[in-house]
């Protein structure tokens, strides 16, 4: 029951959450500077023409009421048309974010292959050669900027093999798995260093703990004291890290699939922007963000799976 009532209290709590993202996103577009009727109408439109393409918007209703009337259509699955009017939000949503979401689950599945071994590593002798090794490449890897390990991958890996296509969305299922190879390595390699090191951190507060030293002296196996107590109490403080790593993989791929030329979320967010197109940067913004919300409450209740406190607190 204490972990259904848990459960039960963090969806309720999404629902402001989620009605305050739509409130932002709302209200940064409609704050944003540009008359979004104007860059409808042209350049050379007349203050008529103008002024009858406000109204057909609801552009000179007060803020609050144009606030409603979005939030009703987007609880009915209407994020409105693109600038042109040739195609609707959601199925520039429905042909992007599948892509980003592929490139986001690659992402994290790499980053977890390679935080988890150098966690381990590091935490087995603290203060030595390895750990200190791995310290200094994860600092390396935080400072390096995004776009550079993608291009350097580009360069030395995708060019000179030719195992990897540079860019572009193939039409086969092989073509368009290879084409994530290196996107998902360019977001993993900029964020395993954040998850390595917390684990890391976790570890070794673990191992010298006064139940593992007991389970040591008792006579059981490293191997086996790491199944039974290491591994579950070092990944609870990891769990919230990751959703963190997951909000900031979304964020990523506006640079990743911008360098690699993925038909994206990212992509799409960032040719809106600069076509000014404020439904398409609306509805991208609000899936992104209700998205990073769903992250953080997946987590919160595999947080109170793996560590009973939560649910008591």
């Amino acid at each position: 029951m204490a972990r259904l009532r848990f459960v039960i209290r963090r969806v309720l709590l999404l629902i402001p959450t989620l009605l305050v993202i739509t409130f932002v996103t709302f209200l940064m577009l409609r704050s944003a500077p540009g008359d979004p009727a104007r860059v409808i109408a042209g350049p050379r439109a007349s203050e008529e023409v103008i002024q009858q393409i406000r109204e057909q918007l609801g552009l000179n209703q007060p803020i609050l009421v144009q606030y409603l009337h979005y939030l009703d259509r987007v609880l009915h699955g209407d994020f409105g048309a693109n600038l042109t009017g040739s195609q609707d939000v959601s199925q520039v949503i429905g042909a992007s974010v599948p892509v980003t979401g592929l490139l986001v689950l690659g992402a994290a599945l790499l980053t977890m292959v390679i935080a988890t071994p150098l966690a381990i590593l590091a935490a087995r002798r603290p203060g030595g050669p390895t750990d200190s090794g791995i310290r200094a490449l994860s600092i390396a890897g935080v400072a390096i900027p995004i776009f550079w390990l993608g291009l350097m991958l580009i360069t030395y890996v995708a060019l000179p093999t030719g195992w990897f296509p540079v860019g572009g969305w193939p039409d086969s299922t092989q073509g368009r798995f290879l084409a994530l190879v290196l996107p998902s390595l360019t977001l993993a390699l900029s964020m395993a260093p954040i998850v390595m090191r917390s684990l890391r951190s976790s570890l070794i507060d673990v191992w010298g703990s006064d139940y593992v030293k007991a389970a040591r002296a008792m006579g059981l196996s490293r191997g086996r004291v790491t199944r039974r107590f290491v591994a579950r109490n070092a990944t609870v403080p990891s769990v919230p890290v990751l959703a963190i790593v997951v909000g900031l993989l979304l964020g990523g791929t506006v640079i990743t699939e911008y360098t690699f030329n993925l038909p994206g979320a990212g992509s799409a967010l960032v040719q809106a922007a600069q076509q000014r197109d404020a439904n398409v940067v609306q509805g991208l913004t609000l899936v992104m963000g209700v998205t990073v919300a769903l992250v953080y409450l997946i987590a919160d209740i595999i947080l109170s799976l793996l560590d009973p406190r939560v649910r008591i607190e």
